[in-house]
């Protein structure tokens, strides 16, 4: 199964190519979801590494740039962009030691 091998923002990839030209997984809301969870606090550094990985893997696309969207080129990579820069503040904040 190459499904775990896979970084979360290729999932949307078992519903459909038109599905994954959308980015529905590959944004903030996903990492800021497991964040909020009640369980959260004991995973912390698992939730800071899906932020990490989520933020790659958006700078892949806005680098790669092997996605084509309906939105545009532009578009596309501020969308990545600002949803990398939410996910790695949110990693930040995971990472503190609290006091």
């Amino acid at each position: 199964m190459d499904l775990l091998s896979r970084p979360l923002g290729d999932w949307d990839l078992l519903v459909g190519p038109s599905v994954h030209e959308l980015l529905p997984l590959a944004n903030a809301c996903c990492p800021r979801a497991g964040a909020g969870a009640p369980a959260a606090a004991r995973r912390r550094p698992w939730l800071a590494g899906l932020c990490v990985g989520t933020a790659a893997y958006l700078a892949s696309v806005i680098v790669l740039g092997h996605l084509a969207t309906p939105f545009g080129g532009l578009l596309t990579t501020v969308w990545c962009l600002v949803n990398a820069a939410v996910c790695l503040y949110l990693a930040s904040l995971l990472l503190v030691k609290s006091r």
